[in-house]
């Protein structure tokens, strides 16, 4: 029987060094491996490959393409994350979270006497209502949109309110919900957002994406990665319901309102 190397510390299950040996494995003729799994001794060539493969499997994974009669993409639970903006007296627009990737429902205040909500609207609504209505009072309106930037910086979102917040509301704090943009995995950042239920769906995202680059076309490990999938959606959906159940228990309601947006609808 033929001897190869592998690591000598067995990576951790789900992680960014397991995804490299999945890979490894997978391409080990087209990457010349051999027999060699141990990615601290490839060389700069093959650990490139493998990293290119994994941030895209792992990207397909994150944000899926539409399954048939589907009509919007699926969002997972655990890439929905809260914000919190702090208001400045004649200030209207506000730099939201680096990582924010679309807004959930409206915007809340923190505060209990302000328990009104900003209701999200596109930009086009917003300044409809900067014509049309009143300018005094607390904002009622909240509108998103991409930052100004140069191709030098990645291009982040902030959000207009209408009308202008009051000096009553100075360092009052806003709460949002939204959709999260995970940063790439290394060696350093080791996880993926949900891997704890769904490393073999990653896995099989980025064996299908290596499928596709070196085979040429899709084949049996995108089919497994559909499979996969399937499985990991039924699976979010079921703890995200359960999780709601609990919190509109809590709160006394039955349904949960859950709007992705970015304003535009």
């Amino acid at each position: 029987m033929a001897k190869g190397t592998y690591p000598q510390t067995a990576p951790t299950y789900g992680t960014y060094q397991w995804l490299q040996l999945r890979v490894g494995l997978f391409l080990r003729a087209e990457l010349d491996l051999g027999t060699n799994a141990n990615y601290e001794q490839w060389d700069s060539y093959q650990i490139g490959i493998v990293d290119e493969i994994i941030q895209s499997g792992v990207r397909n994974f994150y944000y899926p393409t539409l399954a048939p009669g589907q009509k919007k993409p699926y969002a997972w639970s655990f890439l929905k994350k809260e914000g919190t903006i702090t208001i400045a007296t004649d200030t209207s627009v506000y730099a939201l979270s680096a990582d924010f990737g679309g807004m959930i429902g409206d915007l809340t205040w923190d505060e209990a006497e302000a328990a009104r909500s900003i209701k999200l609207v596109s930009e086009e609504e917003l300044r409809s209502s900067e014509s049309m209505e009143t300018t005094d009072g607390a904002p009622k309106y909240a509108a998103i949109r991409a930052e100004a930037t140069a191709a030098t910086a990645i291009q982040g979102f902030e959000v207009v309110l209408f009308p202008v917040p009051p000096i009553g509301l100075n360092a009052k704090t806003l709460r949002y919900r939204y959709t999260s943009l995970p940063g790439i995995l290394t060696t350093t950042n080791l996880y993926p957002n949900g891997v704890a239920g769904h490393a073999e769906t990653i896995s099989a995202s980025c064996l299908s994406c290596a499928e596709t680059m070196y085979k040429g076309m899709p084949g049996a490990m995108t089919k497994k990665y559909q499979s996969r999938l399937q499985a990991s959606v039924m699976l979010d959906c079921l703890t995200h319901r359960h999780h709601n159940k609990r919190l509109n228990q809590d709160r006394g309601g039955d349904n949960e309102v859950d709007r992705s947006s970015h304003g535009n609808s």
